[in-house]
C-alpha cells in the first residue's frame, strides 16, 4: 500500500507540472498519435477488402470447387459430374422440381482501363438460367438481359466507370467475337465483379470444356444439408471436389490482397512507429534530466527508487493514451468509409473495433518502450548524484 501511494503521489505532482514540461508533451502526442492515425488508416484497406468479399454472402448457399483449388479461375469440374453434383441430397429445389444449382465458368476479358489506356483482365462469368435464382442479389440496373445464344454481355455498374467499351451498346471484342453490351447490373459485396453472359455461348467462344464452381442453395436445416453435401462428394469417387460455406471461401479469396495490404501497412507502420518510439525515449530522457534534483529529494526523504521508476513509466502511458484516442479520431474522420481502388477492385475502408483496439495497443506499446529506459534511469540514479547536479 505504501508504494501504491508513493506512485499516485508522484503521479500528482507529474501532472501538476506538466504545464512546464507542455512542449515535450506535445511533441510526444504529435509522434505517437501520427503512428497510430497512419497504421490504422493504411491497415483499414485490409478490412475494408474482407467485408466487401463477404457482404454478399448468404448462409443457405454454398459453392463446390475442385479440391485445393487456390482460387475460383483455378478450379476445374467435368461438366459431365455438374448433373450428379446438383441431384445430391440436401439442396433446395424450386417449385418446379429443379435443384437450385448452377454451374459457372469464368474467362478472362482484356479490357482497356480509362485512366491509363492500358489493358487488364476482369472476370467473365459464363452462366446458365438457373445462375438468378440462385443469386437473387444480382439484378439488372440498366438495358436488358443477355439472351441465351447471341453474343451479348451484361457488366457491372461499377466497371463501366473503370474501363472502356463497357457502356450500353458497346461492342467489346474478345476471343474474336464482337459482343455487345445490353445490360447493367449491381450486386452487393465484390462477388461477381465483372461480365456476365449465356453460359454456352461464352463457353463455346472461349474453347472452355470445363466449370470453375457449382453455386447451391441449402435446405433447412441448413448444417445437416450442408454435411449432406460434403459426404456425398466425399462418397463419389470419381469426383474430385469439395464444398464450402459461401462466406468462408470468399473470406478466404480474399487473404491474398488483404496479405499485402496488410505487410505494407505493418512495414510502414513499424518503421514509424521505431522512429516515434526513439523520439519519446529522447523527451522522457530529458523530462528525467530536468527532474533529477526534484526526484534525489525524494528519494532522501523516503521515496523508494521502485515508486519513481515505475511513476515515471506510468507518466509515459499516460501521454500515449491521449494519443492513441487522437490518433483514431483522426483516422475516423479522414478515412473511414472513404472509396478507394486497387487492383481492378473497389472497396470502402473500414476502421472496425478490433483495429481501434489494435491502435491502442500499438500506442502503449510505444509509450511502454518509450518510458521504460528512462524510468530505469530514474530508479537506478544515485541520491547523491542528483542532489548535487546544478
Amino acid at each position: 500500500m505504501k508504494r501504491l501511494r508513493q506512485i499516485a503521489l508522484l503521479l500528482q505532482m507529474s501532472i501538476a507540472g506538466a504545464r512546464g514540461r507542455l512542449g515535450s508533451y506535445l511533441v510526444a502526442v504529435i509522434c505517437i498519435t501520427t503512428v497510430v492515425g497512419v497504421l490504422v488508416a493504411m491497415l483499414s484497406m485490409g478490412t475494408g477488402v474482407q467485408a466487401l468479399a463477404v457482404r454478399g454472402a448468404r448462409a443457405d448457399r454454398a459453392i463446390v470447387e475442385s479440391t485445393g483449388a487456390a482460387s475460383e479461375f483455378a478450379s476445374n469440374i467435368n461438366p459431365s459430374d455438374v448433373g450428379t453434383i446438383e441431384s445430391l441430397p440436401g439442396i433446395k429445389h424450386e417449385p418446379d422440381a429443379m435443384p437450385l444449382a448452377t454451374a459457372n465458368a469464368i474467362v478472362p476479358a482484356t479490357v482497356e482501363r480509362r485512366s491509363d489506356n492500358l489493358f487488364e483482365a476482369i472476370p467473365l462469368y459464363a452462366v446458365d438460367q438457373r445462375f438468378f435464382a440462385v443469386y437473387p442479389e444480382v439484378r439488372l440496373v440498366k438495358g436488358r438481359m443477355f439472351k441465351p445464344g447471341l453474343d451479348e454481355l451484361i457488366v457491372k455498374s461499377s466497371r463501366q466507370s473503370q474501363y472502356q467499351g463497357l457502356q450500353l451498346g458497346d461492342r467489346l471484342h474478345l476471343h474474336g467475337v464482337n459482343w455487345t453490351i445490353v445490360g447493367t447490373y449491381e450486386v452487393p459485396g465484390g462477388n461477381w465483379d465483372g461480365l456476365i453472359g449465356d453460359l454456352n455461348t461464352v463457353t463455346s467462344a472461349f474453347k472452355n470444356n470445363h466449370r470453375q464452381i457449382v453455386s447451391l442453395v441449402l435446405q433447412a436445416p441448413l448444417a445437416a444439408s450442408f454435411a449432406s453435401v460434403a459426404a456425398g462428394l466425399k462418397a463419389n469417387p470419381t469426383f474430385d471436389a469439395q464444398v464450402h460455406h459461401e462466406a468462408q471461401l470468399l473470406d478466404e479469396q480474399s487473404k491474398g490482397l488483404r496479405g499485402i495490404l496488410d505487410f505494407v501497412s505493418y512495414f510502414v507502420g513499424a518503421v514509424m512507429a521505431l522512429g516515434a518510439t526513439l523520439g519519446a525515449v529522447n523527451i522522457f530522457y530529458s523530462i528525467v534530466d530536468a527532474r533529477r534534483r526534484e526526484m534525489a529529494t525524494l528519494r532522501a526523504i523516503g521515496f523508494g527508487a521502485g515508486s519513481i521508476g515505475t511513476a515515471t513509466l506510468l507518466e509515459s502511458l499516460m501521454v500515449a493514451v491521449p494519443s492513441a484516442i487522437l490518433g483514431l479520431l483522426v483516422a475516423w474522420i479522414f478515412f473511414n468509409g472513404n472509396q478507394v481502388s486497387t487492383q481492378g477492385t473497389s472497396f470502402q475502408l473500414v476502421i472496425s473495433a478490433r483495429l481501434a483496439l489494435l491502435g491502442v495497443i500499438w500506442a502503449l506499446a510505444m509509450g511502454f518502450i518509450g518510458g521504460l529506459l528512462p524510468a530505469l534511469r530514474t530508479a537506478r540514479a544515485p541520491v547523491t548524484a542528483g542532489l548535487s547536479a546544478s
